[in-house]
């Protein structure tokens, strides 16, 4: 289910997504969820998917493909009303969910009960055994990176720069990769929609100016866009 916009007119509200989700049963049937252009939900609205063990991924960054999870004001979506509702999915014996991506918002704020709900997550997919889809590795990602502030696939630090961030699964084909293989691969970051992406999937742009290191789906913000080359 993408974008939302196209089902409603004017503003979407809570009770539009939790209307939507109830007539579709999504508890049972909804795999992919993206919130884009939610700009004016708190989250209320999602209860229909607690306890869910067949959403496999969910957006919660209210932004479309390859735009900047930055929205000004910032939205209202409450990570005290969302979280508990996710808590509920990963605790489910046999729950699918592997990709969430979060608001903004959330990834500066760093709230504990989000911080405690990505290590929680993060020991749910090491349990899982989600093994790298690199040629011919049997590691399991995340293994060895969650105990304390580890990581898993996603960032849970509140030290790292990409705290919130899936960091060893690619955003697009959710594809996982171990750390090893991450390093060997061509994994790059967008620093303009935030992302990490595969090798396969990464649609990339880099910047010609010598005294600029940044790399982005779109023209580098530090470079004018006659500087770009394609990848």
């Amino acid at each position: 289910m993408n974008d939302m916009k196209d089902l409603f007119s004017g503003n979407i509200t809570d009770g539009n997504i939790r209307w939507l989700l109830i007539c579709i049963d999504a508890v049972h049937h909804l795999r992919t969820l993206k919130l884009t252009n939610c700009v004016g939900i708190t989250g209320v609205g999602l209860q229909p998917l607690m306890g869910s063990v067949v959403l496999e991924s969910i957006d919660l960054t209210l932004v479309g493909d390859n735009e900047s999870p930055i929205i000004d004001p910032e939205p209202p979506i409450s990570v005290e009303v969302v979280v508990p509702i996710l808590e509920s999915i990963i605790g489910m014996e046999g729950n699918r969910l592997l990709h969430v991506q979060l608001p903004k918002k959330w990834r500066i704020e760093r709230r504990d009960i989000l911080t405690n709900f990505l290590r929680k997550f993060g020991r749910v997919l090491v349990n899982r055994g989600i093994k790298c889809c690199g040629s011919d590795c049997e590691e399991i990602c995340g293994a060895g990176r969650t105990s304390g502030t580890g990581s898993s696939l996603v960032c849970s630090d509140t030290a790292n720069e990409n705290y919130g961030i899936t960091i060893f699964a690619c955003s697009e084909c959710n594809e996982p990769l171990c750390d090893e293989c991450r390093e060997v691969k061509f994994f790059p970051f967008c620093e303009v929609c935030e992302k990490f992406f595969c090798e396969r999937c990464a649609d990339m742009n880099y910047c010609s100016n010598d005294n600029c290191n940044s790399n982005g789906c779109f023209p580098c913000r530090a470079c004018a866009p006659d500087a770009m080359t394609s990848w």
